[in-house]
Order: C-alpha cells, then sequence, then structure tokens
C-alpha cells in the first residue's frame, strides 16, 4: 500500500479526543476545543458536586436497553462530560444521557430535550 497523509478537520471537539487523535494523524484542526464541563467550575468541590448530581439525575433512566447499557454513557461517552449540540443533527451520544437518553427506569419512553438515534 502506497504511503499517504492523514489529517482531521472537525468543527468541535473535546480536548480529552483531540489528545487521543493526535498522534495518529499528521496534523489536527478544531474550529472548537471544550473541556470537561467540571474543568469549567471554579472549584473541585463544585465539581465533585456537579458530577454526583449528574449521576443522581441519571437514575430515572432505564440501566439498559437491547442494544446499548446506560453506564457506558454514564456523564456521556467516555465521562466526556459534554454540552453541545448542532440543530437538525443527531446529539452525540458523549453528551448527559438525561439529555438524550428515551427510557425511563420503568421502561416508560421519554420526551428528551434533544434527539438521538439509539
Amino acid at each position: 500500500m502506497g504511503e499517504f497523509n492523514l489529517y482531521v478537520l472537525t468543527l468541535g471537539a473535546m480536548k480529552s479526543g483531540i489528545g487521543f487523535i493526535k498522534p495518529e494523524v499528521d496534523d489536527v484542526f478544531v474550529g472548537i476545543t471544550m473541556n470537561k464541563y467540571s474543568e469549567t467550575l471554579s472549584t473541585a468541590k463544585k465539581s465533585l458536586n456537579f458530577k454526583l448530581a449528574a449521576v443522581k439525575m441519571e437514575r430515572i433512566l432505564l440501566k439498559e436497553t437491547k442494544k446499548t447499557k446506560l453506564s457506558d454513557f454514564s456523564l456521556g461517552w467516555g465521562k466526556s462530560e459534554t454540552l453541545y449540540s448542532w440543530e437538525s443533527f443527531n446529539l452525540p451520544n458523549n453528551n448527559f444521557p438525561i439529555f438524550w437518553w428515551n427510557k425511563y427506569v420503568d421502561g416508560g419512553t421519554r420526551n428528551t430535550v434533544f434527539n438521538r438515534l439509539q
């Protein structure tokens, strides 16, 4: 196979994700770099309290569907704590599941804040 260069261009990405992919490609350009939400809070105590509250909210959600486990998405996929969306697009799964998980713990259907294919 011939040699090639691989470049990544994205509108937005998590800082942790950029660090993960950067060694694998020739260059990365990101329009908006985002930190975990808890990293934007002013103190470690606020950060911890926020995470505890977010996980507590997840208790109303069904623990597992046919295809996915809530535990895989707690605080967002990879615990990325993302807070972003693009209108008219499928919400990324690294957002907090309380915004997009479509089943209650009793199996009932939720009206979610954002749409995500599940």
